[in-house]
């Protein structure tokens, strides 16, 4: 009797065992089932989040002149090429002193950069006609406006940068290794800017990187050449920021980009870029500066755009359709010789003293052969100016400003391999241009 009630307890014991294991295994698979159901909405929240950003749709062309240059809207587009416009704003009088504009060719991985020069002339009723002046007319929208005139498109997005974010991208690689061209020595307390670095290569750390890409002082093509700088530390950024080591360093850098960029891209579509990018190569990186000449006009110093060449460099390196950019998208401005404006669209923005003549017979007195290092005949205005409107933006600071996003040398507006041979006549639209004192 004893017996069976001893094996009776024993069997019990086991088939509480059997049940307990049961409930253990059930709890287990509930647990990893929880598991398995979080990390695909976690991946789904993933995969909505960090996704590629959809191409807006194409511009309306107004037919308000002023407004947008002529021509149709383009309309077969490029898949996975992306269109972007850098710019740094300075913290001095709320100009964009570093301008680019991006193209990404995701499919075929190239990035290519093109700077604009901060001096480039642009078609406006404000009596300093620079491009780096738009932004602190009307913003962001504005800059984009003008800038579509002279490329002949509107790029998708805008990307503007916080001088603290390069800083702190330089930082986040470890700093950079960069051969200083010249010596750079410069103050100006009223930006808080202090620049004191010497000629050779050096290991620049965030703040010494921000110094050598705003100084300009030192250069004999100022502007021009500081482009040049600003490129070469560009490309020496982008070699070490696709090194092995800095590849799980995206959160980081998006990170600095949600807190000192202002974009109208989302967070996730900048991890999305992040992601893409580390698949480049720094020879899939370029850079090329828009073909130009310098002058002045009312004491100011500017930059022109070679029309012909201009178009050749957009169509061969930015434009996101599979349609050619024409000359009749843009809006391209010349000095003459008799230190007049003309504009190849035939009409002028500005303060009422414009008037129509005939086609000049004089040409802008331009080098044949104009580099962004070497300089060419200055161009000067008649002495009666017209009178210049009130309200006009402060004038450019002519002190160093803000970083860029590009390496690469900046091939000379006479390279063959970049543009074509300049043009040295006015760019005119028509039978006719548009002229102003």
């Amino acid at each position: 009797m004893k017996e069976r009630d001893h094996n009776d307890s024993h069997d019990a014991g086991q088939a509480g065992g059997k049940r307990l294991k049961k409930k253990k295994m059930k709890k287990g698979v509930i647990a990893l089932i929880a598991v398995a159901a979080l990390l695909v909405v976690c991946l789904a929240a993933y995969a909505v989040f960090v996704r590629a950003p959809e191409i807006p749709g194409d511009p309306t062309v107004s037919d308000n002149p002023g407004d947008e240059t002529g021509g149709n809207v383009l309309s077969d587009r490029k898949d996975k090429f992306y269109t972007f416009l850098l710019c740094g704003t300075d913290d001095g009088n709320g100009n964009t002193d570093t301008i680019m504009v991006a193209s990404y060719d995701v499919e075929n991985q190239k990035l290519n950069i093109v700077s604009v020069p901060r001096d480039t002339m642009i078609n406006v009723s404000w009596s300093i006609k620079k491009i780096n002046s738009a932004y602190g007319v009307g913003g962001v929208e504005r800059l984009e406006e003008e800038l579509s005139k002279i490329i002949g498109f509107h790029v998708d997005y805008y990307i503007k940068v916080d001088l603290e974010a390069f800083v702190k991208v330089v930082d986040t690689i470890g700093g950079v290794d960069f051969d200083v061209p010249i010596n750079m020595n410069y103050d100006d307390p009223t930006q808080n800017l202090h620049i004191h670095i010497d000629k050779g290569m050096q290991h620049l750390t965030g703040e010494e990187a921000i110094g050598v890409v705003r100084f300009r002082k030192g250069y004999p093509d100022a502007d021009l050449g500081r482009i040049k700088t600003q490129q070469a530390f560009l490309k020496a950024v982008a070699e070490q920021t696709l090194r092995i080591g800095n590849l799980t360093k995206i959160r980081q850098f998006a990170e600095i980009f949600s807190e000192y960029v202002d974009s109208d891209l989302s967070v996730g579509n900048m991890i999305w870029f992040g992601q893409q990018f580390m698949k480049l190569d720094s020879e899939d990186i370029s850079f090329y500066t828009l073909p130009n000449s310098t002058g002045t006009f009312r004491n100011q110093s500017y930059v022109t755009l070679h029309e012909d060449e201009l178009l050749t460099l957009v169509n061969a390196t930015l434009n996101p359709y599979y349609e050619d950019i024409t000359a009749s998208r843009l809006d391209i401005m010349s000095i003459l010789s008799n230190g007049s404006l003309s504009s190849s669209t035939g009409t002028l923005n500005g303060d009422g003293s414009a008037h129509t003549t005939a086609k000049p017979t004089a040409t802008p007195s331009v080098s044949e052969t104009p580099t962004p290092t070497e300089e060419t005949p200055e161009m000067t205005a008649t002495p009666t100016a017209t009178p210049e409107p009130s309200g006009e933006p402060a004038e450019p600071s002519e002190e160093p400003t803000e970083p860029s996003t590009e390496p690469t040398e900046t091939p000379a507006p006479t390279e063959a391999s970049a543009e074509p041979t300049p043009t040295s006549g006015p760019a005119a639209g028509g039978s006719g241009s548009t002229t102003a004192s």
